[in-house]
């Protein structure tokens, strides 16, 4: 389940990382979606803890997104930190973070279901996520042509 394709990025895949984590008291996550060319819906899971030598970011999983609801990626994470050998991931969960609605909602969104299990998570909308929600707010009452030409641009195309 663990790959090597966020280059750059820190892979919990490396043992000597993966220690790290175990050993790790608390430690947050960020999740983001994806859907490749199969329409295959994934789920980026990333971790930070705090080690001896400081904070570190790191590249957990990318596990398929049975359902693509709030249960559906719940059972995502479950299934990285399953792999990972973490079976107490919610004991230890401290920090949650990503922006779209079915991650954030706050009746249903997983969020919102893992505050059930652990009152204590700090759940974070992140900022590009509202960037985004932000941008497209503005641009939305110039019309589609434009909406459609700022989206060509920012997706390099």
């Amino acid at each position: 389940m663990f790959c090597g394709v966020c280059r750059g990025q820190p892979n919990l895949a490396d043992n000597y990382l993966m220690e790290k984590l175990r050993k790790a008291k608390h430690f947050s996550i960020m999740i983001d979606g994806a859907t490749d060319r199969g329409t295959i819906e994934n789920e980026a899971v990333y971790v930070r803890f705090m080690a001896d030598e400081g904070p570190v970011n790191a590249f957990l999983s990318i596990p398929a997104v049975k359902q693509g609801n709030a249960s559906g990626i719940l059972d995502a994470i479950c299934a990285a930190f399953g792999e990972a050998g973490i079976d107490d991931w919610k004991e230890r969960l401290v920090g949650f973070g990503d922006g779209a609605a079915v991650n954030v909602g706050c009746r249903n969104g997983v969020a919102a279901q893992l505050l059930r299990d652990i009152p204590y998570l700090i759940s974070i909308h992140c900022v590009a996520h509202r960037l985004e929600l932000g941008v497209t707010k503005a641009i939305n009452p110039l019309g589609s042509e434009v909406k459609k030409a700022v989206n060509q641009k920012l997706s390099n195309q």
